[in-house]
């Protein structure tokens, strides 16, 4: 049983990395490829919408009744949905694809976590000798291990992104216009940037001229999300719901009632009002890198065919930021941090204002991809390490808000691109950035000066108005 516990493990982890991998990759590309009446960012706008209904309404029954790996399977079938509809990207393929695919954004980050408590419940529970760590800590290890494994997702998409797309540039391309012309005049480029591409000479900065490429690169990513679906339907044995039995109409009624309740209570508790705009910020900043930073700054400068580098230098530091971010908040704590990625968000969104894009400098936007993955590394930690301090009796409910506020600044992010200028965009991002440093500060403060309550108001709330519906 140890050894199928592990081996079990490793169907899961690798099966996931590679459905993530090719999910990934093709939103980075939303922007670019799908420029054109700006559908590709109005496709992931409308994915994370419906992403935020069925986290609410579907994920939890679902859940219960099918269980975690026919969930995760199904949340990854919606995602190839989305990858097939990209071979022929129009607003009634795509956008359907889209709705599709927010099975997954919905599905994949609830179910593979879930199953994965069971494979570990399982490997706990069938040890012959008796660990000298606690079983928090093992199991803190596995969830670590297993979401560094898949943020390490972002490098490996983009640099099959950037090998596919750069190496086969010309594959089948007739009178291809040089980087001297393409690239002459770069002063509407980067924060400048405020209209979609309308002309030929433009619009191969944005779409790859050679439709090969593009075909290959979805072949492939197509291919790895198919044997990702085929490793966990065979590969991995079905777990039941615990509370699977009981699970009637009325039952899901109860569920879906006091879910909306209290969640409802949840986010308009005071203190989570004052840290919800950090996780809108942290939607917000990742929708802007996957946006405004590919198309604005890459593809306008450098070409779609470095996205993928550049994105992949966003997923290293990501990582390194995350692990880097953690080891500091456990010698000086959380606040020194978060002033820390204040400061350095804002310092390099004055920076992206102020440059202007030359044939010289025009390889600066490496160093802001990089930048912005250490904020998006940060912030994400910070973000559940906020919860989980703040709301230690609710950690369910506020971790559920953390990630609602994120999918609504995605979504927000996806919609406003291509609509307002990128200078605009910016400025917004450091106003919601003052507001989220504010409302922390605030909060900061008042859970210092009350450290010593023993109950917080959010449960006596709950306790009072909520029933429990799973014994």
């Amino acid at each position: 049983m140890l050894q199928k516990s592990k081996t079990y493990y490793y169907i899961l982890v690798i099966g996931t990395l590679m459905n993530i991998t090719a999910y990934v990759g093709i939103l980075n590309l939303q922007s670019s490829i799908n420029i054109e009446e700006n559908l590709g960012t109005i496709s992931a706008s409308v994915m994370y919408l419906v992403a935020v209904f069925i986290c609410i309404f579907v994920a939890p029954l679902l859940l219960l009744r099918a269980g975690a790996k026919w969930s995760l399977v199904v949340g990854e079938t919606g995602f190839i949905a989305y990858s097939i509809a990209n071979f022929y990207p129009r607003f009634y393929t795509l956008i359907p694809g889209a709705i599709i695919g927010s099975l997954g954004e919905a599905l994949v980050w609830a179910a593979s976590p879930l199953y994965l408590s069971h494979l570990f419940r399982e490997f706990w529970t069938s040890q012959t000798e008796e660990s000298n760590e606690p079983m928090d800590n093992v199991r803190n290890k596995w969830f670590g291990q297993f979401y560094s494994v898949l943020k390490s997702g972002q490098i490996w998409s983009n640099l099959l992104s950037y090998a596919i797309l750069y190496g086969g540039r010309n594959l089948n391309v007739h009178n291809v216009t040089s980087d001297a012309v393409l690239y002459a005049n770069m002063s509407s480029c980067g924060a400048q940037f405020c209209s979609k591409a309308e002309n030929t000479a433009t619009v191969e900065k944005y779409v790859p001229a050679s439709k090969v490429s593009i075909y290959l690169i979805f072949t492939f990513y197509l291919c790895l999300q198919f044997i990702s679906v085929l490793m966990h339907s065979f590969g991995l044995p079905s777990v039941d719901s615990l509370n699977k039995g009981s699970c009637n109409f009325s039952s899901m009624r109860a569920i879906i009632w006091n879910t909306l309740k209290d969640t409802f209570y949840q986010i308009f508790y005071w203190k989570q009002i004052l840290l919800t705009p950090s996780y809108f910020y942290y939607g917000y900043l990742i929708s802007y890198s996957f946006t405004e930073f590919t198309k604005a700054f890459v593809s306008c400068t450098i070409g779609v065919q470095h996205v993928g580098l550049a994105m992949a230098l966003y997923g290293l530091a990501n990582v390194l930021a995350a692990l880097v971010g953690a080891w500091i908040s456990h010698r000086f704590g959380l606040a020194p941090l978060l002033c820390f990625i204040c400061l350095f968000d804002l310092g390099n969104y004055v920076a992206q204002i102020l440059w202007l894009p030359t044939m010289e400098s025009r390889y600066v936007v490496y160093v802001f991809g990089a930048m912005l993955g250490t904020s998006d590394g940060i912030w994400q930690f910070t973000n559940i390490a906020n919860a989980a301090l703040f709301f230690r009796e609710n950690e369910e409910l506020a971790f559920g808000t953390v990630q609602l506020w994120c999918v609504l600044g995605m979504f927000t992010g996806f919609l406003l691109s291509g609509v307002v200028c990128v200078s605009t965009r910016i400025y917004s991002m450091i106003g919601i950035l003052v507001l989220a440093g504010t409302g922390y500060c605030i909060a900061e403060i008042f859970r210092r000066n009350h450290s010593s309550s023993s109950h917080s108001e959010i449960e006596t709330i709950l306790n009072h108005n909520s029933v429990s519906i799973i014994k």
